[in-house]
């Protein structure tokens, strides 16, 4: 199964038990960027699939439209103080973050990059074995 590359970069293996790959969004910036590595645990039976991406929480509620740049900035600094205050008396905060796959391609390739890695786990544990 061969990746072809739009938006889906393998990084590589580590041993037989663990495949990396970089998921990069379309909107091009690298922070909105997924990691995704598949790995087999050698202790327990079973392949993991490892999701990570970075999440930001933003200060910007575009719900509320704002002219004046002033004002704006006023705003913004609100809601920056709230979120702090959020964090220090919850001890959290929820965020979310976005991963867009917009072809028909790239979406495939993410597919392919998952069976390719689970292809590979696979074969390097009947090797073992």
């Amino acid at each position: 199964m061969e990746i072809e590359e739009q938006n889906v970069m393998k990084f590589g293996s580590i041993g037989d038990s663990f495949v990396y790959y970089r998921v990069a969004c379309d909107c091009a910036h690298p922070e909105c960027d997924l990691e995704l590595s598949i790995e087999r645990d050698v202790d327990y039976p079973g392949v993991y699939c490892v999701m990570t991406k970075k999440l930001r929480a933003s200060a910007y509620n575009y719900s509320e439209p704002c002219s004046n740049d002033w004002l704006d900035f006023i705003r913004v600094f609100k809601n920056k103080i709230v979120l702090c205050f959020k964090i220090m008396f919850t001890g959290r905060i929820e965020v979310s973050e976005t991963l867009i796959l917009r072809s028909e391609k790239q979406i495939s390739n993410f597919v392919s990059a998952l069976n390719e890695g689970l292809s590979f786990l696979e074969e390097t544990g009947k090797e073992k074995s």
